[in-house]
Formats: structure tokens, sequence, C-alpha cells
């Protein structure tokens, strides 16, 4: 990663924050789901990735399984809309002449419909990382796909398909990296590119508008917080130091100003709890081994208080990757333990302040990959269940590898944790990956 600017030979310079971006004049802080409940479909299901390349889905007990995806392609990442209704997923294929070709697809569950939402190129199939062809976000309201893949002639680029329509996927924005967050009315996208900050707002012509933000690479998705027009981002401000800021922005400009201290953080990831109530902030990524493979860890996670953005609460592990549950009281983080071969999930209580330590495990090299993104993924793909109380995971667990390798694709189950009273663990299928639909 690039650092940040620091104080060299007694010259200063600027130094990256975190902000929090308060949106003023934007549509309101509408929380409205934007479903009818209860819904004409079944809710509470798992979406697994199976070794063969398909994607099923299963109730929480095992039961119920459905094949989702046809026989011919690779299908992968499913993406749950947030009422639960549709699932976005990659599909790759060959055509007649035995080009590879991507695409991205969604299926409904009402209607049992299929819709290809976007075809790439016939013959060019690029990845965002391995394994990975495309990164779908779904809006609040589940009408709206924000995706991100790899073009033949433009690199990362930013497409926007309103689902409610036919109309074909507007470009929005290219040469990423591209990260992104919805505003909870699913009325603007907060995207990060390199070093800028771009809003778009869901009108009739939506277009990215800049951002006046100091140019900031050193960190990687904007945080929108839940309920407010607000964002957490980071950005050098002014020569001050370190720190995490909250600022407004005004919409007709899009200028911001000072408004309040936070917490340090330059390359930090950050995460609003679903409510908006707490801000989830990690110290400045660093490389640790896992394995014979170096990876970007946290070795410091803090919980703060989203009014006084007092501390509540803190994490001492070398954190790879945490998720919150949906209703804001607990945090699972996923931290490298022992010598850097397996990770285990520890579950921390905002209210007791505790910090249990669950289960050990290898997770499979998908799950790994969404690990090491986890702040862009945490808004896309659920690992608690709608109650949250369980966790579903793909990997091995630890007592049951042969060695102290990593997890193949072949070998991986997975997993469902019972964070509750019982603490167990089941094996739901085999499987890559696997995500918990919203409801």
């Amino acid at each position: 990663m690039i650092g940040s600017f620091r104080l060299y030979a007694g010259v200063a310079v600027l130094a990256s924050v975190v902000i929090v971006l308060t949106i003023v004049g934007g549509r309101g802080g509408s929380t409205g789901d934007g479903f009818e409940w209860p819904p004409d479909y079944d809710v509470n299901r798992i979406a697994v990735v199976s070794p063969d390349a398909r994607i099923r889905t299963y109730s929480p007990d095992g039961t119920e399984e459905f094949l989702l995806t046809p026989d011919e392609g690779v299908f992968t990442w499913p993406t749950w809309s947030p009422n639960g209704r549709s699932i976005a997923y990659s599909r790759v294929v060959r055509d007649a002449q035995r080009q590879q070709m991507i695409a991205l697809d969604s299926y409904d569950r009402v209607s049992e419909e299929y819709s290809v939402i976007h075809q790439g190129e016939p013959g060019f199939a690029g990845l965002l990382a391995e394994g990975v062809v495309h990164y779908p976000l779904w809006s609040p309201d589940s009408n709206k796909l924000a995706f991100v893949l790899v073009t033949q002639n433009h690199g990362l680029s930013l497409y926007l398909s309103d689902t409610t329509t036919d109309d074909e996927p507007r470009f929005l924005l290219d040469r990423g990296p591209l990260w992104m967050s919805w505003s909870s009315d699913s009325g603007h996208l907060a995207v990060h590119r390199g070093g800028q900050h771009f809003l778009v707002p869901m009108d009739d012509d939506p277009k990215a508008q800049s951002l006046w933000l100091e140019p900031s690479d050193g960190y990687r998705v904007p945080a929108w917080r839940p309920g407010r027009d607000e964002i957490a981002a980071s950005s050098p401000v002014g020569g001050l130091a370190h720190g995490v800021y909250t600022v407004p922005v005004l919409l007709t400009d899009n200028k911001v100003s000072i408004k309040a201290t936070v917490v340090d953080g330059r390359d930090a990831a950050f995460l609003w709890s679903a409510d908006g109530s707490y801000l989830a902030v990690t110290d400045d990524a660093q490389p640790a081994l896992y394995g014979r493979s170096p990876v970007l860890v946290y070795r410091k996670l803090r919980i703060l208080d989203g009014d006084s953005f007092e501390e509540v609460a803190r994490v001492n592990r070398h954190v790879l990757a945490y998720f919150w549950s949906p209703d804001g009281s607990r945090i699972a983080v996923a931290a490298i333990r022992g010598r850097g071969q397996g990770l285990g999930w520890t579950i921390l209580d905002l209210e007791t302040g505790a910090a249990e330590d669950m289960v050990d495990f290898i997770p499979s090299p998908d799950q790994m990959t969404m690990f090491q993104f986890f702040d862009q993924y945490a808004y896309s793909h659920r690992l608690w269940s709608p109650d949250g109380r369980y966790i579903v995971f793909a990997g091995i667990l630890r007592e049951r590898a042969v060695d102290a390798g990593l997890s193949s694709q072949t070998s991986s189950r997975v997993y469902i944790l019972d964070t509750g009273p019982m603490r167990t663990i089941e094996v739901l299928a085999p499987g890559v990956l696997a995500f918990w639909s919203p409801v």
C-alpha cells in the first residue's frame, strides 16, 4: 500500500486522516427497507458455492437444497439482494467459438426467472482478484445494482444497473481500484477511486460527481453511516496530524470542512454498526505471514460510540477481518492464530466488553479472498444469520486438517457456528463460499 505523508528532516507535510462526512441537502435519512413483509418467498436461506462450481441454496439445517444454476459453466460469488428476493452471481462459460466469456446474472425467487445483467466481451475474462470476476453491491431498496468488473479497454470499471427496467447498465467510472457504499435511502452511492472520492446521485441521469477531498489512496472503502447522511473516509486534511474527522459536505459544491476529531487512522478500515450507533475502526494495516504468503492484518480494533466517538471496546489480535452482527451488539473477528497457519473466530460482545475465542479453522481460498477485502464484502455478502446468532463460513476445521497447510477447494466444507449458549459447530454442505440471506 502507498503510505501517508509524514514529517521528514523537520519539514511538515500533509498527513492522511479518516473523516466522517456529513452530507447536506440529500434525500434525507429514511431507512425504510423497501419491501413488503412478510415476503412471498422463503427467507433465512444460505447460498453455497459447491466444489463443482454450482450455486445451491439451503435451509440452515441443511435441508431443502435448491440448485440455483444450470449445468454449463462456472458459477460463483452469489450476492443476495437486501430483501432476499434476488441473487446476483458471476458466470463463466465458453461461447460457440469456444472462447471464454463472463456474465453477471441474477435469479428472481418469485418469478423464478433468470436475467443477464451484464455480458462481457468474448474471449476476455479479467479478474478483480483470484477467483473474482465481478463485485456486485445491491442498493438497500434492492432496485439497483452497482458492480465492478475488468474491461479490456478500460480496466477496472464501475457500472450501475436499474433492475426494475430493461435498460442496459450505465457506465459510471473506470481506472480503478474502485470501492463503494450506499446511503441508507438508496439515494447516493459513495465511491473511492485511487486517490479521488465521488458521489453518484440516483436521479434521472446518474453520474459520478467529484467530492472535493484531498487525494487519499492509503485506505479502501468509504463507509456511509446508516440512517444519516454521513460518510467515514480517509483523506489528508489541512496539515493536521493523523486522525478521524467529521466534516460537513455541501452537495451543491461538494466542499468539506472540519467538524470534530474522532481517532487516529491512515490505512485503517472502518465499518458502522447496522443502526449507525457505533463505528469500528482498525489501526493501520501491517504485513504478516499466513502460511507462506504475506497478508495484511490489523493489530488493534477499536469500537467507538457513534456520537461521542469515545472508545467503548477493543480487540488486540492479528485481525484479518471483522463483521458486525445484524443488531450491532457483537462483532465476529477473524484473526490469525498460532504461527500464522490458521485463523480463529473471536466474538466481541459490546455489552460486556468480553472477547471470546471460538473455533479455529483454515479458510478456503475464496473465503480468504473475502477476508482480505472484508471492508467491501461486509456490505454485500453476509456471514451472520438474520437473527444474529449463527455465522456461516467455508474451509476446514483446524483439528480436521491433515497438516497445517491451507485449505483446498475440494476439501472445503461450509460450517455453521452457533455463537449462542450452545457454542456448537455443524457441517452444512461441501462448499468453498457461503452467504446468509439478509432476511
